[in-house]
């Protein structure tokens, strides 16, 4: 360690006088260092969205999404569904705005499916509605 002693406004590091111009000329240029530093490790995270990065646990998915426990795992597994990430040892979470972009892409699914009533209905319903019966 270095020791810095001050006498009556005289400044001495290591036995050399040290000004106070000298001092802020090094400050400046540990400062600059500093930020070129942070600037050039810092990579901010980017979702290609306006939605701010937040995650959520297994249960809020599942009350997002109408989804089942087994049924969240199984998606994910097929690569239906955003993947998990690794919080800790026993600990996963979403990114939440990948999980929002997975309902808005199930909503824009099941709204562009042309889907006839009859098809919903079991087959035996389907043959009276195909039919023009309403009362077999």
């Amino acid at each position: 360690m270095q020791v810095v002693d001050i006498h009556h406004d005289q400044i001495t590091s290591g036995g050399y006088p040290v000004t106070m111009k000298s001092i802020s000329t090094q400050k400046a240029s540990l400062d600059s260092e500093i930020t070129d530093i942070v600037t050039a490790s810092h990579v901010p995270f980017k979702t290609g969205t306006e939605r701010p990065l937040s995650l959520c646990r297994l249960p809020e998915v599942m009350a997002m999404t109408g989804l089942a426990r087994p049924t969240v795992y199984q998606k994910m597994a097929a690569g239906e569904f955003p993947a998990s990430i690794d919080l800790g040892l026993r600990s996963v979470a979403w990114v939440r705005s990948e999980v929002e972009g997975w309902i808005e892409n199930q909503i824009r699914k099941s709204r562009n499916e042309a889907v006839t009533p009859s098809r919903k209905l079991p087959q035996s319903l389907r043959e009276r509605h195909h039919n023009g019966s309403r009362f077999g």
